[in-house]
């Protein structure tokens, strides 16, 4: 992941991202992005800041009780993620309420494949994003989806 976003401007990475992932990368920052990608690659994230109990994330817990406090999914963040990305999210969201698919990423990978291929690197490609050199060759074979162009809109002619 760290590979697709290097050097992007946050025009280009408002491309590649869904609108959920780019909320939090604007709003809690590349590293807390990064470390829930990274640590909760195929597990749906869902996270409702008002049935969290933020006290129990506050320094001198014991990592035990506030892991029993805590809902599930938010339990998933500190867990795999740490305390600190945990009350980013619930601290920056303001409320919002969190899903992050599984999926989300597939958008931003398929472009970046076909951005960087140039005809010999797919083995480079399937090490740098973790995925394997058929998934490539799959990406690479598909058709491209051409965008819809606008249909004019009609204005009838009425007679008076």
């Amino acid at each position: 992941m760290k590979e697709i976003l290097k050097g992007k401007t946050d025009e280009q990475i408002m491309e590649l991202l869904p609108d959920t992932l780019y909320e939090i990368y604007t709003s809690c920052g590349l590293p807390v992005l990064l470390s829930l990608l990274d640590n909760l690659p195929k597990v749906p994230i869902y996270l409702s800041p008002k049935s969290v109990d933020i006290s129990v994330l506050r320094p001198g817990v014991p990592r035990k009780k506030a892991l029993a406090m805590l809902p599930e999914n938010a339990r998933h963040i500190y867990k795999r993620c740490g305390r600190n990305v945990l009350l980013a999210l619930l601290d920056q969201m303001r409320g919002l309420e969190l899903y992050v698919a599984p999926g989300a990423l597939k958008t931003a990978q398929t472009l970046y494949i076909r951005q960087h291929h140039n005809g010999h690197n797919v083995h480079d490609l399937a090490l740098r994003l973790g995925v394997s050199t058929c998934q490539i060759y799959k990406i690479l074979s598909a058709p491209v989806a051409k965008p819809v162009a606008a249909t004019p809109s009609y204005t009838p002619r009425l007679p008076f």
